[in-house]
């Protein structure tokens, strides 16, 4: 499914932003599931076509996430899927100026 972003954040709330530079370590992702979606599922991963995945999440109920281990610097790439609909594919960069922001579960809090 090919998507048009809106400029405004709160109109359109993806995070990260496609081709993005992300400020903080791990970075928060946000997405917009089609209305009605029970549940979405979150993919990231370290190559365009997906082979080299580290965050498989199924079953989310929120359409956010925050991941509580920082990424190694590099190019990343992710889509969310949820009632049949895939997303297009997302690319971001943690790089070594972004501040590492570790957040444990809430469970700990």
């Amino acid at each position: 499914m090919k998507e048009s972003r809106h400029p405004h954040p709160h109109i359109d709330p993806r995070q990260p932003r496609d081709a993005s530079r992300p400020g903080t370590n791990p970075p928060v992702f946000v997405w917009r599931p089609p209305e009605g979606a029970a549940a979405s599922r979150l993919t990231i991963a370290r190559d365009p076509g997906f082979r080299d995945v580290c965050v498989d999440l199924q079953g989310l109920t929120e359409s956010s996430y925050l991941p509580e281990t920082a990424f190694a610097p590099g190019a990343y790439f992710w889509k969310w899927s949820a009632g049949g609909l895939e997303s297009q594919v997302f690319t971001f960069e943690i790089t070594p100026a972004a501040v590492t922001l570790e957040v444990p579960p809430v469970t700990e809090w």
